[in-house]
């Protein structure tokens, strides 16, 4: 949900931001400092031994599923990936 552009990282944080405060009506000094928290969690994905990320077929999770990825490009030391399909019974 919400705006993944392609967009320089400042632009994308403020876009992103304000889309989350205004759809959910919260404050925005709280969105922004959850945001900041998730983007350092991020930023040491590429130090994780193992790491699970869970994305659905809708196109949000797509555009975030590349868009994590794309970061880890050049900074992971090994990595593979491991797809998993779920379907409903």
């Amino acid at each position: 949900m919400g705006p993944v552009q392609d967009i320089p990282f400042a632009d994308y944080r403020s876009a992103r931001c304000t889309f989350i405060q205004q759809a959910f009506k919260l404050d925005a000094d709280n969105v922004i400092r959850r945001f900041d928290k998730e983007q350092a969690q991020w930023q040491r994905l590429s130090d994780a031994e193992h790491a699970v990320l869970w994305c659905e077929a809708d196109p949000y999770d797509q555009l975030f599923l590349v868009r994590t990825l794309s970061t880890l490009e050049n900074n992971h030391k090994s990595s593979s990936l491991s797809p998993l399909t779920i379907y409903p019974a």
